[in-house]
């Protein structure tokens, strides 16, 4: 069944799963977005949202509590207006090569969402938010991690429980269903304690370390479970999380910001083992290396045999991931998809230096128009090197 705003989606789909399985399809795979040609303005309705969002977990200061009627209404016109924000994006962005439509079920607060359903004061921000450790005080042996569990009473659990289930009952059989499970190794529990006391428990317990966040990881596994069997598993078209990559069934995309700051060994030691348990879990799974402070852990991520593909984001202030060509190489010499964030100038060089077999390029133009141009450039300059 074809998309609306994406009718040539089956063949996208063959793409991915080439892809996914480090075959060339016909060309590599390509995500060009684009504004529609006479594209309306962007309207306030994700600003808006926000708003009742955080006015609503505003009334329960220690974000516990059943939500009440009155807030359930409230919440409800906020998830309306998060719905129109969807068909507006929809309707105005040209999905060009590998790119399509999804449906945006939650923005807050990104990675740190399982800390906020652990109990983390959480804060939104139109493009961001923010969680407050609670077990900052003392040494991390002081708290017993198998206490730590998710808890229904909490406010943006319910409040996430809810948007999806609303988004399942909304989102109709055109799109791709969005899921979104901010936990990951490493930093889940770094928001919950804080960065530097965490750094300083690497050095005084790090196998209380690894079984904290061993245990920490097993709940979000828990968590995606019950969510995909509520809301996703009669999906038609698939399933994507925040990283827009296509899966038939599970999938997720793995992270450790957190590894930027420590070395190889105790990366390896400590948190690899329940990096595995991910890959181990999901039928599909790829890896979000940013920043390269982490490009150090590359080798070891390109040992775990189910780990299907990572991204080299160089980060914030940093040069094009083209200039790391050491490393994208690496990732590909090892058999696995190379996923890179590049400007549309840089696609060329790109497909010279790297093969198209594995590889993933996402990128934005300024119209229709530059955006099929380039993609039937993309067709010429794909090889298998």
């Amino acid at each position: 069944m074809p998309l609306r705003r994406k009718p040539d989606f089956d063949k996208t789909k063959e793409r991915f799963n080439a892809w996914w399985n480090n075959e060339l399809l016909d060309r590599c795979c390509i995500q060009i977005y684009a504004p529609k040609d006479n594209a309306e303005p962007f309207p306030p309705y994700l600003e808006q949202f926000h708003r009742i969002l955080q006015g609503i977990v505003s009334r329960y200061p220690k974000q516990t509590g059943i939500l009440r009627e009155t807030d359930r209404e409230e919440l409800l016109r906020g998830f309306e207006l998060l719905k129109k924000h969807n068909e507006w994006f929809q309707d105005n962005t040209y999905y060009g090569g590998d790119a399509f439509p999804t449906w945006q079920t939650t923005i807050y607060p990104y990675t740190n969402t399982m800390a906020a359903f652990l109990g983390c004061p959480a804060e939104i921000r139109q493009d961001t938010g923010w969680v407050h450790p609670i077990f900052s005080k003392g040494e991390l042996t002081d708290y017993d991690y198998h206490t730590v569990r998710l808890q229904k009473d909490n406010i943006w659990y319910q409040v996430d429980e809810q948007l999806h289930q609303y988004s399942a009952q909304h989102l109709g059989e055109e799109l791709v269903r969005k899921v979104w499970l901010g936990a990951s190794s490493g930093d889940t529990l770094a928001a919950l304690r804080g960065t530097e006391n965490l750094l300083m428990d690497l050095m005084d317990c790090p196998d209380y370390v690894r079984e904290f966040d061993q245990h920490l990881v097993e709940e979000s596994l828990k968590l995606y479970d019950q969510r995909f069997d509520e809301v996703y598993q009669d999906r038609i078209h698939g399933i994507t999380d925040w990283f827009a990559l296509w899966c038939e069934s599970k999938y997720n995309t793995i992270q450790n910001d957190f590894a930027y700051m420590i070395s190889t060994d105790l990366f390896n030691e400590v948190f690899l083992p329940n990096i595995e348990m991910q890959t181990n879990f999901y039928e599909r799974c790829f890896y979000h290396c940013d920043g390269v402070g982490n490009f150090k852990h590359i080798d070891a991520l390109c040992s775990l045999p189910r780990l299907g593909g990572i991204q080299v984001l160089p980060g914030e202030g940093k040069p094009s991931p083209l200039h790391y060509m050491k490393e994208l190489k690496k990732v590909q010499a090892a058999g696995k998809g190379l996923h890179i964030h590049i400007r549309p100038a840089e696609v060329e060089t790109a497909l010279k230096e790297l093969s198209a077999k594995g590889l993933f390029i996402c990128t934005s133009c300024g119209s229709e128009e530059e955006a099929e141009t380039l993609l039937k450039n993309v067709e010429k300059w794909s090889k298998v090197r």
